[in-house]
């Protein structure tokens, strides 16, 4: 018995096991705090940052509505704006093909809704604007 406490019992790869097994209870610990805490909350730089990032798509969208007029890219030689922010990026022919348009990027084109948003915002196409109350346009 004397010759089996006498055992080095400590190796290199049960030393580097049991820190992992450490780091990770740790890591699991931190999360647990955290679990409050999400979304993070943003600083008011970042707010501030963000709603400047917005406003510049908008600026963006604006620009690309008006070359998209001026160019009449929809409904043949009609001056429209574009029905879609989609149609800003691609827009379809007569025979469903697509037509690469690029005023502007894929990503904010596809930035309708909450899962689709750039830092925060997301933009959504008013063609009509319907009372809840009333029902009425």
């Amino acid at each position: 018995m004397s010759k089996i406490l006498q055992k080095n019992s400590c190796t290199f790869p049960g030393i580097i096991i049991t820190i992992f097994a450490t780091l990770l209870f740790l890591w699991a610990i931190l999360q647990w705090f955290n679990l409050n805490n999400w979304p993070p909350r943003l600083s008011s730089r970042e707010i501030q940052e963000n709603e400047f990032r917005a406003y510049k798509n908008l600026q963006l969208i604006s620009d690309a509505q008006k070359k998209y007029r001026e160019l009449a890219l929809d409904k043949g030689t009609e001056k429209t704006y574009a029905s879609y922010f989609v149609h800003l990026w691609t827009s379809v022919d007569k025979n469903n093909d697509p037509i690469p348009i690029n005023l502007i990027p894929k990503k904010l084109a596809f930035a309708m809704g909450p899962s689709r948003a750039i830092n925060g915002y997301y933009f959504i196409d008013l063609q009509a604007r319907v009372s809840t109350k009333t029902g009425e346009i």
